[in-house]
């Protein structure tokens, strides 16, 4: 069953879900979703309840909703939030030093797969989420493989050995207690194949196959490829075979330690997480939301982050036409950059006081979304993921959520102030005809206290 819901959708669609679904009894999903859809959040969630597998969808704002019923539209719909994914993992792979503090192990499947650098990956032409899912699964379990392919790890076994020579060092109380004395008791060291690592993703894999993988592998063909990479553990290492393992057990500590020391480890430990969707444990955020249902599959990104990388990318894409609309002269060539992105150029703080002491009472940062500087100048741009339906403002932003918001103005004129800035910003997805490009002004007292700019870059799958 496809179930479409709109990103922050305004309407009460609860009680639309309700019509549909046993809320009370799926209550745990749901509120998952809906934390998602109530903080900007697009993506899936597949779960599956009496047989029954239940596909959401929390569209961005720009996709139109299908009539309920309608397979071709529900496909489009479908294919264009793919579109989405694929342009936010592009962004988040190409941009990697732009948002991280260096830590973070490696890039995930989805930057690998939807890379532009990557010609040999065929998530680029996937065009559902079934097809989406079996993909990704089908990678992680093959970088499971290739990683014990190479794995070789032994340690000293000791075992009980009985002949009637000394080949070993003798068990002297074994011997004391044996009545034939014709039986000398030893004790043999070997050297066996063996890894804790291995135990563990035996341990995980037998968790997926018996949890995960009915509600993913719609054609029985991953449950074929996690069996074989099960066989091999159990082939090539001396795995216990009644070793079990749950998701909190997989992510505490005294598991975590097996895999932090080395590059190679953290990269299987990532795809090994992933088979459960939690591929992004190492993101702070993510780690507050494990879900311990795993009988689900989901993917969210957040939308007004990707537009931020997005309109940053389209002006070093489109550099000769990004200096004209933004009316600054500024170098793009890299040890010369001049446009920042989540960088010591963006944020800059300022304090409240009290007074007459001016004693500080707490500081803030004002951190534009993009700076530029060139020629002596400098520009700052907030990227706003909307669609800009109306120039009519309100106080408040939920009286008319498509208007532009006055609660974005001033804290561009905040921005600008405490930046010392030339000029000033605000980058739409989408404006009405005709006012792209144009310049307004805030006025306080009859005259204009502050100018800046609207300016339009959709996003084209």
């Amino acid at each position: 069953m496809n179930i479409f819901i709109r990103e922050n959708d305004s309407k009460d669609i609860f009680d639309t879900l309700s019509e549909k679904l046993d809320t009370e009894k799926l209550k745990k999903d749901l509120k998952e979703v809906f934390k998602k859809v109530y903080n900007n959040y697009v993506g899936y969630y597949l779960f599956k309840d009496s047989g029954i597998v239940y596909k959401i969808f929390v569209l961005p704002k720009h996709i139109d909703l299908p009539q309920e019923g309608n397979q071709h539209q529900e496909q489009n719909a479908i294919r264009q939030l793919l579109g989405y994914f694929k342009i936010y993992y592009e962004l988040k792979h190409k941009y990697d030093k732009l948002y991280t503090d260096g830590n973070k192990p490696l890039p995930s499947f989805y930057e690998i797969a939807f890379s532009s650098q990557n010609k040999e990956s065929k998530a680029q032409d996937i065009q559902d989420i079934e097809e989406f899912a079996f993909t990704k699964y089908k990678y992680f379990l093959q970088e499971i493989k290739k990683f014990f392919d190479t794995h070789k790890t032994h340690k000293r076994v000791k075992t009980a050995y009985i002949s009637q020579s000394v080949k070993y060092k003798l068990n002297l109380l074994a011997n004391i207690k044996e009545p034939n004395k014709s039986k000398i008791h030893q004790e043999q060291y070997q050297d066996v194949i063996y890894s804790n690592i291995a135990t563990i993703v035996y341990g995980a894999i037998k968790l997926f196959l018996q949890q995960k993988i009915e509600i993913v592998d719609k054609d029985r063909k991953l449950k074929k490829e996690a069996n074989n990479l099960k066989n091999i553990l159990l082939k090539k290492y001396k795995v216990d075979k009644s070793f079990s393992l749950s998701v909190h057990k997989l992510i505490n500590s005294k598991t975590y330690k097996h895999f932090k020391k080395q590059k190679e480890y953290l990269a299987l430990y990532s795809n090994v997480l992933a088979l459960f969707g939690i591929e992004n444990f190492f993101e702070e955020d993510d780690r507050k939301e494990l879900n311990s249902n795993i009988k689900r599959d989901a993917l969210f990104i957040k939308p007004d982050l990707m537009y931020e990388w997005y309109v940053y990318d389209w002006i070093i894409r489109k550099y000769c036409r990004a200096k004209k609309i933004f009316n600054i002269d500024f170098s793009i060539e890299k040890d010369e950059e001049q446009i920042y992105i989540k960088s010591k150029y963006n944020k800059k703080a300022y304090e409240i006081a009290e007074l007459p002491k001016n004693k500080k009472v707490s500081s803030r940062s004002s951190e534009p979304d993009i700076v530029i500087l060139g020629d002596g100048k400098k520009v700052i741009i907030d990227a706003k993921w909307k669609i800009l339906e109306d120039l009519n403002s309100d106080d408040k932003a939920s009286a008319n959520p498509k208007g532009l918001s006055m609660s974005d103005v001033l804290k561009l004129q905040r921005d600008m102030l405490i930046h010392e800035a030339n000029e000033a910003f605000l980058v739409f997805a989408g404006l009405p005809k005709g006012i792209d490009g144009r310049e307004y002004g805030v006025s306080y007292f009859g005259e204009i206290d502050f100018r800046f700019k609207l300016v339009e870059i959709p996003i084209y799958l």
